[in-house]
């Protein structure tokens, strides 16, 4: 499904104004002499939220470095200024972070792009859900991680997107107008090696399938999630994933009746998504029947057999590292156990702590801290590599970064 940011003519098009309003209203956006993505970047920041089109004028000259006293933030600065709630409620300080953000994208500075999103994480504890902050605000922050993360997708490792894909920022991104799937489908057009597509894919069909973010009805169980549909969907279609199928489940009236259009649409877009990525369409795009078969084949299989596995509130790392050998079950477990705590920040804290309580570069633990590093890693990405080996100091070093 593609997803397509609004224009500032369309949202205003929408609006209950009459004639004359709206005319004003456009010569008024005239004014600012917005070039496309600046326009694009607006929508994604401020497209349905409290912010009337009217004052957005403010925000692309504070964007643009044209607001008095109001400067965008140097990289130094982005380490030592206050994440402090306080501060993230503070305008100029969003102000600031907006013309920062403005500067990164418009001129390709990298490094800034990416240490804001950093911060960002960091301050919200790695779940981008800020404590603390009012829902309007909370909203902003996430707008502003995603303007990030899909304007410089080719620069993040894949677990950036397995986190969007199991969170409310999936919903969030087809609401503001990016396209998640298209994004999925250009980071696998870069993968060389076969097998990269296949596991993200398969990744990303599990962190669907767990996205527990309400979408639709309630009933006496509680709300529908995206998992509630995808499952749904699964029983419906037979396992079929097909288009036709979908398109017979979104306009059944017994299944879809209590649900609006817009989360029609959402249910559709994810369940979209899902379907690509467990028909193999997103990793074999021209049409190699018998590998798509058998991608489909072992995610069902892999997806099934977690099904299956209660895993525990918190894994005993200390325990796990101890043993002569990671055994299969516990490999498993921990395997679902990352897919259902998918915050790398804690994941990598809860086993640091227990890496400080051992002489973890003598075996039995070295092994195991290396194999435990590459199921982080398989599920993470690179960011999550626990342990590595250094050439110049020619021994294995841990990864804190």
């Amino acid at each position: 499904m593609i997803k397509i940011t609004p224009t500032i003519d369309q949202l205003i098009g929408k609006q209950n104004l009459n004639a004359t309003a709206k005319q004003s209203l456009l010569e008024i956006v005239g004014g600012w002499k917005l070039t496309a993505w600046e326009e694009a970047l607006l929508c994604q920041l401020l497209s349905g939220t409290s912010v009337p089109i009217a004052e957005w004028g403010e925000w692309i000259q504070v964007m643009r470095g044209k607001k008095e006293g109001i400067e965008k933030f140097s990289y130094a600065e982005l380490n030592k200024i206050s994440w402090h709630v306080n501060n993230l409620q503070d305008i100029n300080f969003r102000q600031r972070l907006a013309a920062t953000v403005y500067w990164a994208l418009n001129f390709w500075d990298v490094p800034t792009a990416l240490s804001v999103r950093k911060k960002l994480e960091y301050a919200s504890g790695g779940v981008m859900d800020f404590e603390g902050l009012p829902d309007d605000l909370n909203e902003w922050y996430q707008r502003l991680y995603l303007i990030i993360c899909f304007y410089n997708y080719n620069f993040f490792s894949s677990h950036v997107f397995l986190f969007i894909a199991g969170s409310p920022l999936l919903a969030l991104s087809y609401q503001i107008g990016f396209d998640f799937e298209e994004i999925i489908r250009k980071m696998m057009d870069g993968f060389t090696l076969f097998e990269s597509r296949e596991n993200l894919a398969r990744q990303l069909a599990v962190f669907l399938l767990d996205n527990k973010t309400p979408l639709g009805f309630k009933d006496p169980d509680g709300p529908a999630t995206v998992g509630y549909w995808i499952e749904k969907f699964r029983v419906y279609s037979h396992n079929s994933f097909d288009g036709m199928s979908l398109m017979n489940f979104i306009d059944d009236k017994n299944i879809t009746s209590f649900c609006d259009p817009s989360q029609k649409e959402l249910i559709l877009a994810e369940l979209g998504l899902y379907t690509h990525l467990v028909s193999g369409s997103l990793i074999v795009p021209d049409g190699d029947v018998e590998a798509v078969v058998k991608i489909a084949s072992e995610i069902e299989k892999e997806e099934e057999q977690d099904r299956k596995i209660t895993v525990p509130d918190k894994i005993d790392f200390y325990s796990l590292l101890n043993q002569p050998a990671i055994a299969d079950r516990d490999r498993q477990l921990v395997r679902v156990w990352f897919k259902k705590n998918n915050n790398l920040l804690a994941v990598k804290d809860a086993i640091f702590e227990a890496v400080q309580k051992l002489n973890w570069a003598d075996e039995p633990y070295l092994s195991n801290l290396i194999e435990l590093s590459d199921l982080v890693n398989k599920e993470f990405g690179p960011a999550g590599i626990l342990v590595y080996f250094d050439e110049e100091q020619e021994k294995f070093v841990l990864n804190k970064e």
